[in-house]
């Protein structure tokens, strides 16, 4: 049995921009005379302009892109008529098998808070079943961010979905922007390490699936 999970993301924007101008400060000192030294100073200012960056191809409110979603895998396996639990992986592709998945989000100097969230439809196969009963945990969640970025604060660090109903809209990340830390500006990769599947007994053999909704959704700072 095989179960394949697809993503569907709702896009926004990104990539950087910068334009730096700086002006040098002169200081003009006058010589020193016999009684004591004499001095003048002028004063000029250094510029630097900063864009926050925009991607034309996938524009969205706040300027905050989703750039991948992870898809999940559990392998064929032999029913046993018992209770079993099962891992899968959690790829960037579908049916890879790789464990390399990541949900990745970039903010290029936007003045916003985000979060993501992840729905999930009831896993069915062509023959109109469901794998009633069970549930598809990913555990080990932790983030990381490129650089010195303030990391989101609000993480889950597992998701669980049913797999013979909908599973509703649960909170992935998100971030909460203030003037100081500048918390969730710059670009994060979520990541969770294993994926299992517990199987209750009673389901039918077939090939199902189901289809993860990644959500993000922003804030923007008055």
């Amino acid at each position: 049995m095989e179960n394949i999970m697809t993503k569907k993301t709702r896009q926004l924007l990104a990539s950087v921009v910068l334009i730096a101008g700086i002006g040098l400060t002169s200081v003009t000192t006058a010589h020193a005379a016999d009684e004591g030294a004499a001095s003048t100073t002028q004063s000029t200012t250094g510029n630097v302009t900063l864009t926050a960056g925009e991607d034309p191809e996938n524009p969205g409110a706040g300027g905050v892109m989703l750039k991948a979603a992870p898809y999940v895998t559990v392998p064929s396996t032999e029913i046993d008529g018992k209770d079993q639990t099962i891992s899968g992986t959690i790829d960037a592709g579908a049916h890879t098998g790789t464990n390399d998945g990541k949900l990745t989000v970039v903010n290029a100097g936007h003045k916003t808070s985000w979060d993501v969230q992840v729905a999930a439809e009831k896993f069915a196969s062509s023959d109109g079943d469901i794998i009633g009963g069970s549930t598809l945990t990913l555990s080990g969640g932790k983030v990381v961010a490129a650089g010195t970025s303030q990391l989101p604060s609000d993480l889950s660090t597992s998701l669980i979905f049913n797999t013979g109903s909908a599973t509703a809209n649960q909170k992935v990340i998100g971030a909460t922007y203030n003037a100081e830390s500048k918390e969730g500006v710059g670009s994060f990769d979520t990541t969770y390490d294993t994926a299992k599947l517990d199987l209750k007994a009673g389901n039918v053999a077939g090939d199902y699936q189901s289809t993860l909704t990644w959500t993000l959704t922003n804030t923007p700072q008055a």
